[in-house]
């Protein structure tokens, strides 16, 4: 009968792993020809291979200690060599780790500081998780600005990958609803601000994202104006600025002006003047609404989904 037991010496590995290594030799040389057929050998061997590493990271508490929430720390704020992932997967065992992370995600952003040293877990299960997380703008101002960019290329690239086709599963259902739509389009929107290069058109046709007409009345008539020296032509311009800061005064027209060049954001703002008039015109409302969405201002349209919701209600 062995005197020692590895639970013993990983217990003994918390506080002295020298000392655990020692007694670990002293383990392996009790282990005789004639037990060796009732021993784990698998085992023996993964014990050695984490009381070994706990020597050469012997300097880090959290890895003496087996302490995950200590690992996120470190992993957090350092750079990590393979060297190093290797010996902390000897002491934490990947398996664990990707349980803890899809365990912990939805309600521990920090967590995701683990792809630095494992694979993306089960990626169904990681990916509601990780959309249900991004839908919350604090955290994914978070993860975009500081968690992603931490993280190994090929890890960014795919929960970057992941999230796009989330979005298009999400958008290919007609069902969706306005709340939904406006969420995914922050998470898209936030995507496009730190990662252009992921633009997709038949996310932007869905969720009705198309971009502005950048010119502005303004700009087209003075490019017009001295476009040539015509007198006719700076007649006409005048004529035309006079006529449209005389339409500008009535602000169902100046609206539909913005409306008709494309400037969505300008021509909402000018509906909401109307709107504010008649505050609880239903019509008027959902049609500021649907404005605000087609301009790509999502907080204000929730904002005019939720007062419709409650009018109803009262």
């Amino acid at each position: 009968m062995l005197s020692l037991n590895l639970n013993e010496i990983l217990e003994k590995s918390k506080s002295d792993p020298e000392f655990a290594w020692n007694m670990y030799l002293i383990y392996i040389s009790q282990v005789s020809n004639e037990q060796s057929q009732y021993i784990n050998s698998d085992e023996i061997d993964k014990v050695g291979k984490k009381i070994y590493a706990k020597r050469k990271l012997v300097q880090y508490k959290f890895a003496l200690d087996e302490d995950v929430d200590g690992l996120i720390d470190f992993l957090k704020t350092n750079a990590i060599t393979e060297k190093t992932k290797y010996l902390l997967l000897d002491i934490f065992d990947g398996e664990s780790l990707s349980n803890y992370l899809l365990k912990n995600l939805k309600n521990n952003i920090d967590s995701l500081y683990l792809l630095k040293i494992i694979r993306i877990p089960d990626k169904d299960q990681f990916s509601k998780s990780l959309m249900a997380l991004l839908e919350q703008k604090v955290l994914s101002k978070k993860f975009f600005e500081t968690v992603l960019p931490s993280l190994p290329q090929q890890i960014k690239d795919e929960l970057l990958n992941m999230i796009i086709e989330e979005i298009t599963n999400f958008v290919k259902n007609k069902n969706i609803t306005n709340e939904e739509k406006i969420s995914l389009a922050n998470v898209y929107k936030d995507i496009l601000k730190y990662y252009p290069s992921y633009k997709n058109s038949f996310i932007e046709r869905r969720l009705k994202l198309n971009k502005n007409i950048l010119v502005s009345i303004w700009e087209f008539l003075i490019k017009f104006s001295f476009s040539t020296l015509s007198n006719i032509r700076i007649l006409i311009t005048i004529l035309l600025l006079v006529a449209l800061l005389i339409s500008f005064s009535l602000r169902i027209i100046r609206y539909r002006i913005f409306l008709l060049l494309g400037l969505k954001k300008l021509a909402a703002l000018s509906y909401k003047k109307i709107v504010e008039k008649d505050p609880l015109n239903e019509e008027k409302r959902l049609k500021l609404a649907q404005l605000y969405e087609s301009a790509g201002m999502f907080d204000e349209a929730l904002n005019e989904y939720n007062f419709l919701k409650r009018i109803k209600f009262e």
